[in-house]
């Protein structure tokens, strides 16, 4: 541990420019880039994309990553490097975002490197490289950095509790080797829920299958990955769950599709995906609780004009539909979905503003199989779900005429 801490001290008063270069026997490899005794980058480690795909969707969603991904130079050495400075150039994001983002990654970098140190099982390097290097290779280090002590700090006492917790109180050998990297997998879920408490457990039900580390859902319940890690001690113990390593997620996931894998960190297979088409936030929220609740899977959807090729790459058994839709209706996108042959036999919910019988035409006509009038009670979404995937699995769907010629109270549908 002291070994990684002083060696990141010497350099910072040394005012070292170059790469600090840690290296594990399992091919792992974590790369420092300093200007001048200043962190102003770090690269790879067990999970970067995993890293990318929480921080990105939570606190830039509104970014088109693809669009991002475009604009830059893929033979440069850091491509996330290359993207974040293309997001930063292009003012989408503000300074405190920048902070925000550089810290969270230091400290998990850190942290690993602390672990992995205290296991032996690390090789430290130097290379010193030139500003113009830096340039060359699509650094600009100027523009980013850190302030490292603080961080420091900070990370080094929640390892140190970390170590503590899973040292002292722990009963399983591979105590030393347990990592925020590695995923829960739930064996005994009624003696889990005696163990950690119903509220805890309603989450962990969602996502304690393997397919997400402790760092991933530490960062989606809003908790430290560390206390989350030590609350499952008793877990542990009782050998209710065990942990797991995985791996981490393509890198064409990450720069691609971050918005879906963010709203559906609960994705779990064999359970119906239910998607909702709505761009009001409460609306949404609302939804989800009561669809993740019922133990199915949710994905959003907040932008009419990226529906379609949403829901064909995410290709639900049920889709929730909001009249109120930015653009195009909810009646419009609802005839123009049913057009589409890969979305024809996907029932649609529509969510009206009233549950008059004009509304509920309306809604028939544009290919709906039901409509829910707003406010939106549990009981009634939930009846409403379960009916429409029971339609859909037996009963084929009817033939209606989409062509948009149909009119109801003035509009076109």
């Amino acid at each position: 541990m002291l070994q990684v801490i002083n060696i990141i001290n010497k350099l910072q008063q040394e005012r070292f420019t170059g790469k600090l270069i840690f290296k594990a026997s399992k091919s792992i490899v974590w790369r420092l880039y300093f200007f001048s005794g200043q962190i102003f980058w770090m690269n790879g480690g067990y999970h970067p994309h995993r890293f990318w795909i929480r921080n990105i969707s939570y606190y830039f969603p509104y970014i088109d990553i693809e669009q991002i991904r475009s604009q830059v130079n893929e033979e440069f050495e850091c491509l996330y490097y290359q993207m974040f400075d293309v997001i930063r150039q292009e003012n989408l994001i503000t300074i405190a975002e920048v902070k925000i983002l550089l810290e969270n990654k230091m400290s998990d970098v850190f942290f690993d490197l602390l672990q992995q140190s205290d296991i032996g099982d690390l090789q430290i390097s130097q290379e010193i490289k030139s500003l113009t290097y830096f340039y060359h290779h699509g650094f600009r280090p100027s523009t980013m950095g850190m302030n490292f002590p603080p961080i420091q700090t900070k990370v080094l006492q929640k390892y140190k509790k970390f170590k503590s917790k899973f040292t002292n109180n722990i009963a399983l050998n591979y105590a030393s080797a347990i990592s925020l990297n590695y995923a829960p997998v739930i064996l005994k879920p009624r003696e889990l829920e005696i163990k950690i408490g119903t509220n805890l457990h309603r989450n962990m039900r969602f996502c304690g299958n393997g397919d997400l580390s402790l760092r991933d859902m530490g960062f989606y319940l809003q908790q430290d990955p560390v206390d989350f890690a030590c609350c499952l001690i008793p877990c542990l113990n009782a050998n209710s769950i065990k942990l797991v390593p995985i791996a981490d997620f393509p890198i064409n996931i990450a720069t691609t599709n971050h918005r879906f894998f963010f709203s559906n960190f609960r994705i779990r297979k064999n359970k119906p995906l239910i998607c909702c088409i709505n761009t009001n936030n409460l609306d949404l929220f609302w939804i989800q609780k009561i669809v993740l609740n019922a133990d199915y899977n949710f994905a959003e959807i907040d932008n009419s004009l990226r529906a379609i090729p949403q829901l064909i790459q995410y290709q639900p058994n049920l889709i929730l539909l909001d009249e109120n839709m930015s653009f195009i209706d909810g009646f419009e996108l609802s005839s123009r979905i049913k057009r589409i042959s890969q979305l024809q036999n996907i029932p649609i919910v529509m969510l009206t503003n009233t549950n008059k019988t004009d509304d509920k035409a309306r809604a028939y006509y544009a290919g709906a199989s039901g409509s829910l009038g707003k406010p939106i009670t549990e009981t009634e979404l939930l009846s409403m779900i379960k009916q429409s995937l029971a339609l859909r699995e037996s009963v084929a769907w009817p033939d209606r005429n989409y062509s948009g010629e149909l009119e109801i109270k003035g509009r076109s549908l």
